[in-house]
């Protein structure tokens, strides 16, 4: 669940996975972000164990990176991921702090507001926050309680498939 938590996390390891590792400027260039995310970013990889940095490659300066055996477990299902969430064209909204473990917290049935922020421990106006996005991007309904939509299950089916594999 930590990767959801890294509003990078998971579109790096896609692309290091789709491009088979990649260098600094190559990765910042493909994810259009800023130097510090992508650093943030890499570093909260590679503390995790999924990404390193190629040993044998080129110029320390300009060093390449590339998944770990754990990353590589990872890859394919974040790179399914990234394509369901931009297939849904939904990447401003998934991959915000709380989107993902909400969605996962409201798709088996529809959750109260208040059992969602229960569970999570979200503050109220991070979740209603978190709630009207979703709810505007049609990845979250409100019906008896919050629920997911078609759209929002393809999401948290993608994102099960991360969380199964690591």
């Amino acid at each position: 669940m930590r990767l959801f938590e890294q509003r990078w996390a998971i579109r790096i390891l896609a692309c290091l996975h789709d491009q088979r590792g990649a260098r600094f400027v190559v990765l910042k260039n493909r994810l259009e972000l800023a130097s510090e995310s992508l650093s943030k970013g890499l570093d909260g990889l590679m503390e995790q164990g999924f990404v390193q940095r190629n040993p044998g490659y080129g110029h320390p300066l300009r060093p390449e990176y590339i998944l770990t055996d754990a990353g590589a477990r990872l890859g394919p299902w974040c790179s399914r991921f990234e394509d369901t969430v931009q297939r849904l064209r939904a990447a401003d909204v998934v991959y915000r702090k709380w989107s993902v473990p909400v969605l996962l917290s409201v798709d088996a049935q529809p959750r109260s507001f208040t059992s969602v922020r229960q569970e999570l421990g979200v503050t109220p106006r991070a979740l209603s926050q978190c709630f009207d996005r979703l709810v505007r991007a049609d990845l979250a309904q409100v019906q008896s309680g919050y629920a997911t939509t078609s759209a929002g299950g393809l999401v948290v089916q993608a994102a099960w498939g991360i969380l199964g594999s690591g």
